[in-house]
Order: structure tokens, then sequence, then C-alpha cells
């Protein structure tokens, strides 16, 4: 059974991470990874960005997923500069124990 909604929390140092309100933007390059488990599943993700003349978001979903494709692209053109590349690849692992 896969589940309806997925919640990942970014944590730094066992910490859930909490970005400040006034983020101000140094590059439009970098690299992040965030991953959970629980008992059933393990879900990764990955998101990478580099400049670029126009913007583009690529998102990688499991198929199950697939129909959260646009409302992620959506969310994410709301916050992203719109002169880069970004790549947001999304992993789910389910446990063989169920």
């Amino acid at each position: 059974m896969i589940p309806q909604t997925l919640k990942i929390t970014l944590t730094i140092n066992k910490q859930p991470y909490k970005p400040p309100s006034d983020i101000t933007m140094h590059s439009m390059t970098g690299f992040g990874r965030a991953e959970h488990a629980t008992t059933t599943l393990a879900a990764r993700i990955e998101v990478s960005s580099v400049n670029r003349k126009q913007g583009e978001v690529v998102i990688q979903l499991p198929r199950a997923y697939a129909e959260l494709e646009s409302p992620l692209r959506k969310a994410v053109l709301q916050r992203l500069s719109d002169r880069s590349r970004s790549l947001f690849a999304v992993r789910v692992m389910f446990s063989q124990r169920r």
C-alpha cells in the first residue's frame, strides 16, 4: 500500500532545519540531499541547481507518485530563480517486512 502523503523533514545534526525568513541568495549553483526512513519505507531527495539563461525544473519521481509532479513543479517555480536549471530526484524504497 502506498502512503497518501509523504512528509520529509530536513535535519541538520539531528535537529529539524528551519530556514531563516531573510535568506540571501549568493549563488544559483548547489546540491543538497535529505533522507528519511520509517519501519516501512525510506525516502531520499536530491536537489541540484546550476546557472542557466532560462529557468527549468526537472522532477524525477517514482511512477506511483507521478501525479505530484505538476504541483511540485509549480511550488518550486514560485520559490526559485528563473535563471537556473534545478533537478529534484525523489527515491522511495519500501521495506521487505510490511
